[in-house]
């Protein structure tokens, strides 16, 4: 049986993060192609992240002129910023605030959300997440588990403060997305997000690692796309994939696939060579800047080989996007599949030194984030991440209790995680403080027991100021496997 108790999470408006979450009596443990061309580890900084309170530097701003960048070429950037003229959002990692899914990131300000393919109820895999090997600023720990897998340090040879993101794919597809809360807007113009990151890849023989930035129009944990054992694509999404192939060795990556999903489905997608792409140099923990501009209809990427600035560059382009979205939530994913079949270690680090964008400040929702599970897996050395839910049929349910919820001024309010064996004649119902049972019915074109990323209209007035209790469970009869959940948060979003 599933573990009925477990010590969660959920950040507050002021930064508070207190949840519970208890189980109910009973409950157990093709696209068209396109055409255009934790530890203790020394010198541990911080985060530093505001709505628009820290500017970048001397960049270009979103203006545009007839949808083209009004300056043409971004100006050369500035190290150690978000290199924006008008930031909307601009983290540069000063300040930590430990705690729950984000390890040391805000989680006022942050969503992070893992997936595996490690889901099995019977076996007892629930989102099965090993322990792995922490490379941070010269130093090394081992038998990190997601709580503490991302984390602060300072580079000893710069004296940066960098974010490390790292995790085991367990030879299988794995991914840690790293969410903005706040909304980017590039609605009749051309938007500007910047990242500072050693933005290496490594696939041989299509097995490795890889990052992508992708851009959804719902805030829903880990929008990817189809791959195997997961469905993850969004409502409607842009995926920029650096997954390179002018190198094997971690010294260059190029943008390798544009995806657009409209529908829950590929719309079109442009491989590297219709991307016009341009290879750039990289290296482990040396910070790569690009810079992203992007309207509905076109995509320009910008690089710097290694962290040296001179060498800035467009290096791919994409005309006849095609969105049919012009606001929507930044991720940046850190993605693996089955390393260890492509000759190379199981885990890898990624090191972050700034992430932005520009654009009109939009209220910025009130999340309030379910930690993962951390529930004792098939061996030692693996967590559980995941929830099992109850069902309908069998009166049982799984709730959480979340606390510090702030209703001033809100005007939505949505539940989004990532669900397993969530298939067409399934449903999903939940509750919040003992009120009536509301059901959300499979909304996906195509039946799959695949993960899912989920997101769930709430009624503001089934919720209250403070603490509030919600149960999940599955509904309806299915003798299917039972529902799997994890990535749970609420937001309410503010006028």
């Amino acid at each position: 049986m599933f573990a009925a108790l477990a010590a969660l999470v959920a950040a507050t408006g002021c930064g508070d993060k207190v949840v519970s979450a208890t189980a109910g009596p009973g409950s157990g443990a093709g696209a068209e192609t396109g055409t255009g061309g934790a530890g203790d580890l020394s010198g541990t900084g911080g985060t530093a992240a505001s709505g628009a309170a820290k500017s970048g530097g001397s960049g270009n701003g979103g203006s545009t002129v007839g949808g083209k960048p009004s300056s043409g070429v971004p100006d050369a950037p500035l190290s150690g910023s978000c290199d924006l003229k008008e930031p909307a959002f601009c983290e540069t990692f000063d300040t930590p605030l430990p705690g729950g899914r984000g390890g040391d990131l805000d989680e006022t300000i942050w969503s992070v959300a893992r997936v595996s393919q490690k889901v099995n109820p019977s076996q007892g895999e629930l989102v099965s997440w090993p322990a792995t090997t922490l490379s941070a600023c010269g130093n090394k720990l081992d038998g990190v588990f997601s709580d503490a897998a991302v984390t602060f340090c300072t580079q000893p040879e710069t004296g940066r403060t960098i974010l490390t993101s790292t995790f085991d794919d367990a030879e299988g597809p794995v991914f840690q997305s790293f969410r903005v809360v706040q909304p980017f807007d590039f609605t009749d113009r051309v938007g500007h997000i910047t990242v500072d990151v050693d933005a290496k890849t490594q696939t041989p023989e299509g097995h490795g690692w890889w990052w992508e930035i992708v851009i959804a129009d719902e805030p829903v944990p880990v929008p990817y796309q189809e791959f195997i054992s997961h469905a993850l694509m969004a409502r409607r999404a842009i995926v920029i994939e650096f997954e390179g192939v002018s190198s094997f060795d971690g010294t260059t990556n190029e943008v390798s696939h544009v995806f657009v999903e409209d529908g829950y489905k590929y719309a079109r997608e442009f491989t590297r060579d219709q991307a016009n792409f341009v290879p750039f140099k990289t290296q482990e923990e040396v910070l790569n800047h690009l810079e992203i501009l992007i309207s509905k209809d076109f995509l320009e990427v910008y690089a710097t080989d290694l962290d040296d600035t001179s060498t800035f560059r467009r290096v791919a382009r994409v005309d006849g996007l095609g969105l049919t979205f012009e606001r929507g939530y930044v991720n940046f994913q850190h993605s693996s599949y089955n390393s260890v079949k492509g000759g190379l270690d199981p885990s890898t680090t990624y090191h972050f030194g700034s992430f932005g964008f520009d654009g009109p400040v939009l209220a910025r929702p009130r999340s309030y984030q379910v930690e993962d599970a951390l529930s004792t897996g098939r061996t030692d050395n693996v967590k559980n991440l995941g929830y099992l839910l109850g069902s309908e049929a069998a009166e049982t349910s799984l709730s959480f209790t979340i606390e510090g919820v702030d209703l001033s001024d809100a005007e939505e309010a949505r539940v989004t995680f990532n669900a397993w064996y969530f298939t067409a004649e399934r449903s999903i119902q939940f509750r919040f403080n003992e009120g009536e049972w509301r059901t959300f019915e499979h909304p996906y074109p195509e039946s799959m027991e695949q993960t899912r990323a989920v997101m769930i209209p709430v009624d503001i007035a089934d919720l209250q100021d403070g603490q509030n209790v919600m149960e999940l469970r599955a509904g309806g009869t299915s003798s299917e496997q039972p529902l799997v959940v994890s990535n749970i948060d609420l937001e309410v979003v503010p006028k």
